[in-house]
């Protein structure tokens, strides 16, 4: 029947007829079918109607299914196996990547006004871009780093010793926190006898050797301050222990007009007691010597019980001894502050030796490694500023295409995506532009007082005030304030100590307050604390470009949370809407 009617059409509709058919092959068949149905005979009806079995079906079905979940794990396999390759590839240059990155935010307005000025395409304006970062910000900034590398080893080098004692006794001088050489001495015996340990023969001279360094200490103090002598030292002559003299060219200290104190009066007590108890336990000449007797326990061979009680009890009025002592600088010198300071400012010469020796051989290994290096760093340097350049050139040029693919790979919502690339651009140049702005001016203003204030290494001075400008909660005062004490305590310079501290306060300082705002407009909602604890911990894990990355792992977290935080709102909205809908209920 189908064949009649088609042969009936007239040529154009038959013609048409036809190539709809081929056109559209699935549905010609299906009507075929359907037409062929129609015509057949209603007896052959429930022969057509009879179900097929779809077990082949179904098992026809779920291979292609379970054929693309395998496809598509293996693929994920692939991927995580390469982007690790890919992350060791490219380990070495995520730095300058950034910094170019960095460098595409802050410097873009000045390539588009070069392209748009002289009508340049692009290719030529992002080169020309490049080319006058380069001159302009990336090789005066080497060599500004290279030069105070060079000035630190030169102040090294010119380091000694004997200065650094030197202007230590003045500091205590002008403190007021000079304290005699004879506190220190007594100090350090006292803890040699309370470190512990085994109290055989040879220990046992120790102590009376110390014992003995002690009386005389103390007899020093006491003339030090004008207090009232130990017995031992009342009417004792006043010279070195270790200096041989003649008793009969001494007389004897009247000692009834000096006065005393409670804290002064118990230590005396205390060493009055340890001395005893020292000289019940020590062996005399009439004894048998017990060098020759290996341990503690052959020492107590004699009486050992009552020699037990004794050995305790000196050991606890060791303890005690030294507890006297402190509590009596400490009132002496007018509270645990003053006597801290006091404690530090005046050490032995072998303690000033051992701590002048541990600073200096700190700092020249790290700045003479780094000039002994001198040519890898070079080498390295020039390697990530070609990368780093070449990388900006491309950003310029391709930018706009990178962030599309980007967001077209991505498996986050455009506008999503679109929130980070503008948290990026926001918090790179409030980080950036107000950063660094701030702490060129704030270095540049500190180098034009440290001149006038006649301070030496004024470029490294200017240098480290420009770097610490950048450290919230720092800044340039952790500079100039030192600079202001070390006139006033080693150069003696009154005047021109108070000028530093005041344009340091007034103009130096008050300089970020006022810069950051003009630049950021509140453009960074970053917390101080977080920005503080960012940088400090971006630079103990990266280096110095951690100032750069940690604000922005910070920011770009909060812009996730705050993403995350929309995302669990639009759930519960729409659980909300489908739990009040008719179906759901």
């Amino acid at each position: 029947m189908a064949v009649l009617v088609a042969t009936d059409l007239p040529e154009n509709a038959r013609i048409s007829a036809m190539s709809k058919k081929k056109k559209n092959k699935p549905a010609a068949a299906a009507k075929s079918k359907t037409t062929a149905t129609d015509s057949a005979d209603p007896a052959d009806s429930t022969t057509a109607e009879t179900p097929v079995s779809t077990k082949g079906l179904k098992r026809g079905y779920r291979e292609p299914v379970f054929a693309q979940y395998f496809s598509f794990v293996l693929l994920l396999i692939v991927i995580v196996l390469v982007s690790v390759m890919f992350y060791e590839v490219m380990a070495s240059f995520w730095i300058p990547l950034f910094l170019a990155a960095v460098l595409v935010v802050v410097f873009r307005p000045w390539y588009e006004w070069i392209r748009d000025r002289f009508k340049l395409g692009n290719a030529i304006a992002a080169l020309l871009t490049s080319i006058s970062v380069l001159l302009i910000v990336l090789v005066p900034l080497g060599m500004l780093l290279g030069l105070a590398v060079v000035e630190s080893q030169q102040v090294l080098r010119q380091f000694n010793s004997a200065q650094a004692l030197e202007n230590a006794e003045q500091i205590r001088t002008k403190l007021g926190l000079e304290l005699p050489m004879a506190v220190t001495h007594a100090q350090t015996e006292i803890e040699n006898l309370s470190s512990g340990g085994a109290l055989d023969a040879e220990t046992q001279k120790r102590h009376q050797a110390s014992l003995y360094e002690i009386q005389y200490s103390t007899g020093k103090l006491a003339d030090f301050w004008d207090l009232k002598r130990p017995a031992a030292t009342a009417n004792a002559p006043d010279v070195d222990p270790q200096t041989p003299t003649n008793p009969a060219d001494t007389e004897p200290d009247d000692d009834s007009q000096r006065s005393t104190s409670p804290t002064w009066q118990n230590y005396l007590d205390k060493l009055a007691t340890v001395t005893q108890l020292h000289e019940t336990i020590i062996w005399t000449d009439d004894q048998p010597s017990p060098l020759d007797l290996p341990t503690a326990d052959a020492i107590l061979a004699n009486d050992p019980q009552q020699r037990l009680a004794t050995l305790h009890e000196y050991k606890l009025q060791l303890g005690e001894l030294d507890l006297a002592f402190d509590k009596f600088i400490v009132k002496q010198l007018g509270g645990k502050t003053r006597a801290w300071a006091a404690t530090l400012l005046n050490p032995t010469e072998e303690q000033s030796e051992i701590y002048i020796q541990k600073v200096t051989h700190r700092l020249r290994d790290t700045l003479f490694v780094f000039g002994g290096k001198g040519l890898t760093y070079i080498l390295l340097m020039i390697a990530g500023s070609i990368v780093m350049i070449v990388s900006f050139y491309f950003f310029l040029l391709d930018g706009h295409s990178m962030i599309n693919a980007f967001k077209r790979l991505s498996p986050l919502d455009d506008e999503h995506e679109q929130e980070l690339v503008d948290q990026f651009s926001k918090v790179s140049r409030a980080v950036v532009v107000a950063t660094l702005l701030s702490a060129i001016v704030q270095g540049l203003l500190a180098g034009i007082g440290f001149y006038f204030a006649d301070l030496e290494s004024i470029f490294l001075l200017t240098v480290l005030s420009a770097v610490l400008a950048m450290v919230p909660f720092l800044g340039a005062a952790s500079v100039w304030i030192p600079c202001a004490l070390y006139l006033y305590f080693i150069n003696n310079n009154l005047t021109a100590a108070i000028g530093l501290a005041i344009y340091g306060a007034a103009v130096v300082s008050m300089a970020d307050n006022i810069i950051k705002p003009l630049v950021l407009h509140g453009q960074s909602k970053l917390h101080p604390l977080f920005a503080f604890l960012s940088v400090i911990g971006g630079v103990a894990t990266l280096g110095p470009i951690g100032i750069l990355i940690g604000p922005m792992i910070v920011a770009f977290l909060q812009t996730l949370l705050e993403i995350l935080h929309g995302e669990v709102r639009e759930l519960e909205k729409t659980a909300a809407i489908s739990t009040d809908s008719p179906s759901g209920q």
